[in-house]
């Protein structure tokens, strides 16, 4: 789920670092280099943010997923009986179940949760790494 992010922002960070639209007013390259970084991981994060919450999902749930496939469960006297068969869940049916299920529990923006905490995260985080990379491929 990072490989695409980091595919986004570096690509979206040397476009801006190309274009140098800032450093025609001036700015120092090393400055120019932070902001452009601080909003390529910050954009990158916000697209992938579906990604990640399904990814999530996909990690989180139960080992054998498994789908009641028709029938219904009846209560007798003595006890739960169950006139339903069950069948274990493919991978691809069980992304389509949690896309279903985040679908029906939260709508579209069940696929945005936590999106302002990865910009949050994510943001300063590459910054910091890539100015101080930057600053000591220069002293080295």
């Amino acid at each position: 789920r990072d490989v695409p992010k980091g595919i986004l922002h570096f690509t979206m960070m040397q476009w801006m670092l190309r274009a140098s639209f800032l450093g025609a007013l001036g700015v120092p390259m090393l400055l120019e280099a932070g902001v452009y970084t601080a909003l390529s991981a910050g954009w990158a994060a916000l697209i992938t943010t579906p990604f990640d919450v399904l990814g999530s999902r996909i990690m989180t749930q139960t080992k054998e997923q498994i789908r009641v496939k028709k029938g219904q469960l009846v209560w007798s006297g003595a006890g739960l009986a169950s006139e339903v068969s069950f069948e274990k869940m493919t991978p691809r049916d069980s992304v389509i179940e949690i896309v279903k299920q985040i679908w029906r529990d939260k709508g579209l923006r069940g696929f945005w949760a936590g999106a302002r905490l990865r910009v949050a995260y994510y943001s300063p985080y590459q910054t910091v790494w890539y100015v101080l990379f930057q600053a000591l491929v220069t002293i080295f």
